[in-house]
């Protein structure tokens, strides 16, 4: 039986080149997009994986917690205190995300957005509401949150709809 080595020696470009080639191909097989939430804040954390290792983090607010920053001074949190959640996660292997427990947490939060922005609403009532969806976000408590978000937006529309 023969070794591979001499085959190697007199190859060495073609067999590096295979090896390279397979390296780069399995990289970029296993790359994936991910977005997380930090469930004590609304703020969105977003990056991508090669290989396991993270590159390209970026964290920014939402479009719910700055539309909140008017009405209630958000709480300085520690780095002890953020909890990231994720939301969702793109890869070439599954170009759609899993079923997440947060799944539709940021939009949920943004329909309240919108729905606030479109409609008036005393600030009291809004910082009240706010207050609540904060804490549902902080309990883990998704399904109360999101049918208070929709009681909520049908309420605006409703209310807008028949208004004079």
């Amino acid at each position: 039986m023969q070794s591979f080595l001499p085959f190697i020696v007199r190859h060495w470009r073609r067999v590096g080149a295979l090896l390279l080639l397979t390296g780069v191909a399995g990289a970029a097989l296993s790359a994936a997009s991910v977005v997380e939430i930090d469930k004590n804040s609304g703020r969105i954390r977003t990056y991508r994986t090669v290989i396991g290792l993270r590159w390209g983090i970026r964290i920014e607010e939402s479009e719910f917690l700055r539309f909140a920053s008017r009405f209630v001074l958000p709480e300085p949190t520690s780095a002890k205190e953020v909890a990231w959640r994720r939301v969702s996660a793109d890869s070439l292997w599954r170009p759609h995300s899993p079923h997440y427990v947060y799944h539709c947490v940021p939009t949920t939060l943004n329909e309240f957005a919108i729905a606030s922005e479109l409609s008036y609403v005393h600030p009291k009532d809004v910082r009240k509401e706010i207050l609540t969806i904060l804490n549902c976000l902080k309990d883990e408590q998704l399904e109360q949150l999101e049918e208070l978000v929709a009681a909520y937006v049908n309420r605006q529309i409703v209310r807008r709809t028949d208004a004079p």
